[in-house]
C-alpha cells in the first residue's frame, strides 16, 4: 500500500504547527517497511484533485493508495472528489481545519484519534456513504 498526504497549508495556524505535523508523518515512515509515502501541499482550493489524479494516474490500478485529507472539511472535500474515480484509494482525514465536521460525527473523541497519523495508517478501511450531486460528491454525515 502507498501513502498519500494531502496537506492544506491554510489548515494550519502558524509554522510550528505545520511542522509538527510534517515530522509526526516523516516518523511513522521511518520504518523501513513502510516507505511509500509523498506529501502534498495544497496551497489553493480544489489543487487537490488534480494532484490526486496525477498521482493515482501514474500507478498500477491494482496498487492500494490511502489519501490523508490533511486540514478541513474542504480538503476532504477536495480529496473525495479527486479519488472517487478511482477503485484502488482510500480516504482518511487528519483533521486541523476550522471545520471538522465528519470526523466530528464519530465523537467527542474523534479529533484527537483521527491526528493518530500511526494509527490511521494501520487501520483498516470502512465503506462510508458517499452522495453525489452533478459532478461532486460530499460525504454523508
Amino acid at each position: 500500500m502507498k501513502h498519500f498526504f494531502v496537506i492544506n497549508l491554510h489548515s494550519f495556524n502558524n509554522q510550528a504547527q505545520l511542522s509538527a505535523v510534517l515530522d509526526d508523518i516523516t516518523a511513522c515512515f521511518s520504518d523501513s517497511k513502510r516507505i511509500e509515502h509523498e506529501i502534498f501541499l495544497s496551497r489553493y482550493s480544489r489543487a487537490a484533485i488534480a494532484a490526486i489524479d496525477r498521482y493515482m494516474s501514474a500507478l498500477s490500478p491494482h496498487e492500494v493508495v490511502r489519501i490523508y485529507a490533511v486540514g478541513g472539511d474542504g480538503i476532504l472535500y477536495d480529496c473525495l472528489n479527486g479519488m472517487i474515480v478511482f477503485p484502488n484509494a482510500e480516504l482518511t482525514n487528519v483533521p486541523y481545519g476550522s471545520s471538522n465536521d465528519f470526523v466530528l460525527s464519530f465523537g467527542k473523541n474523534a479529533i484527537s484519534e483521527f491526528r493518530n497519523i500511526k494509527s490511521l495508517i494501520e487501520g483498516e478501511s470502512r465503506s462510508v456513504d458517499v452522495i453525489s450531486c452533478n459532478s461532486n460528491y460530499v460525504l454523508n454525515l
